[in-house]
């Protein structure tokens, strides 16, 4: 897979930085054929489409911004878009772009990695004037899993969630035997991918995919520089102090695994027991975290039932409860050796 940018250049102002975007991409897609031929020889075609920027639509992020672009004349739905995910080089922001582009070069050497992560098809660092500039293209995917439900206000089923946090945790296995810490587990990072129906049911499962890769920790790195960080209410007790100390070799794989009984909560009960409007805050709920204790994780649950804005599925599901609690048990513990593993929340799950 690849991508050829056009010569015509765009230009799109955002917080001070003026980035330089190409007004066409022409990407080459190569499929593999899932039915092998009598000679069980795989077999694959290839896609073409000349891609068009459509520079009203763009997200902006902490680092860089996203660009969609539209194939108007593509046969294949899924090809039809694609995203361009820029950013500008500067000092303050240099390494954690770096960091992002060295994890894409890692995970595009593995065979089938897009099935966890959002696919990118081409990196490029290109430089205009003075300024250096990254881009990755990269599939185009619809909506991130909060505003798929908060912001479009889209419902979802017990068995959605459960899928969900099943998907998810097959995304941080893959991560972690890859020697990948993810370190920003968050809504917001989770992608909607598509929806698959279940045939039983006629339920439509959605599909989910991981994005952005700027927070991530290499174990056992021998770089200098320890890339770490992520979303405060999501950091675990010792990633918090991994930032205070800008040194991140102490992590684990089990600092994902607090992010993700955040997740449970959030998906569960649309809030999560440490957020406040302050960091400090913050950071004083998870470091004396009160969590520890299994019956803290009975009565938060208990009192947010009370809440009549929750969902229907999970004031009146006992299940639901149990698995709540269960996980925040297993996952909120300061002490590492204490918390569980991701094989442990697949087997509760599965």
């Amino acid at each position: 897979m690849s991508s050829i940018f056009s010569n015509n250049t765009l230009e799109i102002k955002h917080k001070r930085v003026v980035y330089n975007i190409p007004e066409h991409i022409f990407l080459k897609i190569e499929h593999k054929n899932n039915k092998n031929n009598e000679n069980d020889v795989t077999e694959y075609r290839e896609t073409f489409g000349l891609y068009t920027a459509n520079v009203k639509s763009f997200l902006d992020g902490a680092y860089s911004i996203v660009v969609k672009y539209e194939d108007k004349t593509s046969t294949h739905k899924e090809h039809s878009r694609l995203a361009l995910k820029v950013s500008s080089h500067t000092k303050a922001n240099f390494h954690k772009i770096k960091q992002e582009l060295d994890i894409y070069h890692i995970l595009r050497e593995i065979p089938d990695y897009s099935k966890y992560i959002c696919t990118c098809y081409g990196i490029e660092t290109l430089k205009k004037g003075r300024k250096t500039f990254n881009y990755l293209t990269m599939e185009y995917l619809t909506c991130d899993l909060f505003d798929f439900i908060f912001k479009h206000k889209r419902s979802y089923t017990d068995k959605n969630a459960y899928s969900i946090l099943l998907q998810v945790l097959y995304c941080l296995e893959f991560l972690h035997k890859n020697n990948i810490i993810y370190n920003d587990l968050k809504m917001e990072n989770i992608m909607i991918s598509g929806l698959k129906c279940n045939s039983e049911t006629g339920e439509n499962l959605i599909k989910i995919k991981l994005i952005d890769f700027n927070c991530c920790s290499i174990l056992n790195s021998t770089s200098k520089i320890d890339i770490g960080g992520g979303t405060l209410e999501y950091m675990s007790p010792e990633l918090q102090k991994c930032v205070r100390k800008t040194s991140f070799r102490s992590l684990t794989p089990k600092s994902d695994v607090w992010s993700f009984g955040l997740l449970v909560c959030m998906l569960f009960m649309q809030c999560q027991p440490y957020e406040d409007n302050l960091g400090k805050k913050i950071i004083k709920k998870v470091q004396t975290n009160k969590y520890n204790d299994i019956n803290e994780c009975v009565n938060y649950v208990q009192y947010m039932k009370e809440d009549l804005s929750l969902p229907p599925f999970i004031r009146m599901s006992k299940t639901n409860e149990r698995f709540v609690i269960s996980t925040m048990d297993m996952c909120l513990k300061t002490d590492i050796n204490e918390r569980a593993s991701i094989s442990d929340l697949k087997y509760l799950l599965e």
